[in-house]
């Protein structure tokens, strides 16, 4: 099964889901923003999970430079 997760950067935490293909939920977490903690929360899904994507209002920002 492939998974996919999401996670959402804000200025002290981050909004973490892990979704399969029929965009079934399986985990939706608010986390602070630690690198270790966020890898640890993905831990149980890493051999599924085919693509991750990270939205942060600063790469926004840079992007439209």
């Amino acid at each position: 099964m492939s998974l996919y997760a999401a996670i959402d950067l804000h200025s002290g935490n981050a909004v973490l889901a892990v979704s399969d293909e029929n965009d079934r939920v399986l985990r939706q977490r608010r986390l602070p923003n630690e690198l270790p903690t966020i890898l640890k929360d993905l831990e149980p899904f890493r051999d599924e999970i085919t693509g991750i994507v990270v939205a942060s209002p600063r790469w926004a920002a840079a992007g439209s430079c």
